[in-house]
């Protein structure tokens, strides 16, 4: 219930226990005004993080917070591609980025977006988790993963937090 009572695009999410013991998939959804269907099965999708035992065991709830973690981003990811990315879905500029320093052999880049509010990051989750990234090294594309943060960004002296790639931290 970790959404319960949030904020963001100016309404209140209020999130609550189901009467149902089980959901019904809906045989036969109608259409929206947009064209998009009412309704969609989502159970076998490659997103779905409930999906298999093992990723029920990597999946970390975590509260609304202003720090979004990403991952899953090419390791030649830089702060502007992020921000490019990001601008793409949603409206709100993040406050600080900080890319972690890729480790040799690395197949993909992670790190940390402080957004002004819970709002803000609570906005950029709905639009921009798993967005699609051109894979400048392959065929396959990387779809950027966005989950809340518990931990801060904490500034390094000397770094201002947001590059990557400091020697020290290798």
């Amino acid at each position: 219930m970790n959404l319960n009572n949030s904020f963001f695009f100016d309404s209140k999410l209020s999130v609550g226990f189901s009467k149902q013991d089980f959901v019904k998939i809906h045989p036969n959804p109608s259409e929206l005004a947009d064209g998009s269907p009412s309704a969609k099965e989502y159970t076998t999708d490659k997103n779905n993080r409930f999906f298999s035992p093992d990723s029920i065991n990597k999946t970390r709830f975590s509260p609304p917070t202003k720090v979004v973690h990403f991952f899953n981003a090419p390791p030649t990811f830089s702060e502007d591609d992020l921000k490019e990315v990001l601008k793409r879905n949603s409206t709100s500029d993040p406050v600080r980025i900080r890319i972690f320093p890729i480790k040799p052999g690395a197949r993909s880049a992670a790190g940390l977006i402080e957004y002004a509010s819970v709002a803000d990051a609570s906005e950029v989750m709905v639009q921009s988790n798993h967005s699609i990234i051109k894979n400048p090294t392959g065929k396959m594309p990387f779809s950027l993963k966005l989950s809340f943060s518990a931990s801060p960004i904490i500034d390094k002296p000397g770094r201002g937090g947001d590059k990557r790639g400091d020697p020290e931290d290798k």
